[in-house]
């Protein structure tokens, strides 16, 4: 081989490595954690729902005492207990129960809201907890865990962001807003991302709200820091008094306009929610 043959092999074998480089760089960038830190690095300000007092956990009762009337299901349904995960110094124990009829089909969950004060006046927020689910866990056809909401301070419109899964686990979220009576549901999957059994899984959920009239409000669903469904077209509100106003804790099978009561008992465990705002 001489001298020129000896340039141009070494000079394909040079090629071919920046060919497989720039694929490997292409693979790890489709791969890698999105350049979109999650909402709960994004915003300083934050306040807990927390499950203790002086360091002991709440019953059912103390929640519910807190809650008011407002609390569906927490009596029969809600234990606070001790993970063993040490990022979780208490968590919600959360049954699933079978029944049957409507008023059964209601209760075989969890259905609470939490209205934070400095969340008024706020466009945008963070949601971040650890939901854990056992291995022999059900999806069934779908179910919700809680999501960001909001309201007008009078009348009936409002909107929900519902975190939620469909069969065989897949993320998804459901926004559901009433507008004069009307409601309406979009439902936005999250192709690829499921949510794990077996582990503590850390679920962030960012709301943008829109201008009131315009679809330019943001949804971001990050499971485990990978962001999974990003939006930015949402309309969560046609009016401007429908504003930030909390949690929507709704843990059952179903949606959130048709609960569905499950077949045997099931477990849900979430940690203290978090919301964050600037």
């Amino acid at each position: 081989m001489n001298f020129q043959q000896k340039n141009v092999t070494m000079f394909h074998a040079a090629a071919g490595v920046i060919a497989v480089a720039a694929l490997i760089g292409l693979g790890r960038s489709i791969l890698a954690p999105t350049t979109i830190a999650s909402c709960t690095t994004r915003y300083p300000n934050a306040t807990s729902f927390n499950l203790e007092r002086n360091g002991t956990p709440l019953t059912a009762e103390d929640l519910l005492a807190r809650l008011g009337s407002a609390g569906v299901g927490v009596l029969g349904n809600v234990e606070v207990m001790r993970p063993r995960d040490s990022r979780i110094p208490a968590a919600m124990k959360i049954s699933l129960r079978p029944g049957h009829g409507a008023a059964a089909d209601a209760n075989a969950g969890v259905s609470f809201p939490w209205h934070p004060r400095s969340l008024q006046n706020q466009r945008a927020a963070c949601l971040s907890y650890y939901v854990f689910l056992f291995s022999e866990f059900d999806f069934q056809n779908g179910g919700v865990l809680p999501g960001i909401e909001g309201h007008a301070p009078q009348g009936t419109d409002r909107f929900t962001a519902q975190i939620a899964w469909r069969q065989g686990g897949q993320l998804a979220a459901n926004v559901m807003t009433r507008e004069n009576g009307e409601p309406t549901i979009v439902r936005y999957d999250a192709p690829g991302y499921t949510i794990p059994r077996g582990q503590w899984t850390k679920v962030d959920q960012e709301i943008v709200l829109n201008t009131p009239g315009k679809d330019d409000g943001a949804l971001r669903v990050w499971l485990d820091n990978w962001l999974a469904i990003e939006k930015k077209d949402v309309s969560y509100r046609e009016k401007s008094e429908v504003g930030l106003s909390g949690v929507a804790a709704n843990i059952f099978y179903g949606a959130p306009d048709a609960p569905i009561a499950p077949s045997a008992d099931a477990k849900v465990h979430l940690s203290p929610f978090e919301v964050s705002w600037n």
